[in-house]
């Protein structure tokens, strides 16, 4: 459920199907529903972690603002959840460059 939610966030999976996926993926390994929502915010950082490793901050990156603005995954429950302080900047740096281009 992680890989498809990092791949989603990394803009390499659809994100319009990826809650029914995950359902889907729950439903057949009984797993609780609850681990939905975690495997979402778990994508988003594990996706954030490959940015950071590649050094890189270019339009790609984008794609975790949109990511995190599509599942509704706000920024206290990210910071709630994060294991690294990296991302929770990481997080505000994409946020300031979204605010950036939508004025």
């Amino acid at each position: 459920m992680i890989l498809k939610a990092t791949e989603a966030a990394l803009g390499v999976g659809e994100i319009m199907n990826l809650k029914g996926e995950l359902y889907n993926l729950a439903k057949e390994g009984y797993v609780s529903q609850d681990k939905i929502k975690e495997a979402l915010i778990l994508g988003w950082e594990e996706a954030v972690l490959h940015f950071l490793d590649d050094g890189n901050l270019d339009a790609q990156e984008e794609k975790l603002v949109k990511y995190g603005e599509y599942f509704g995954l706000r920024v206290t429950l990210l910071k709630e959840k994060r294991k690294y302080l990296q991302m929770w900047e990481y997080w505000l740096l994409l946020q300031s460059i979204y605010i950036s281009m939508v004025l």
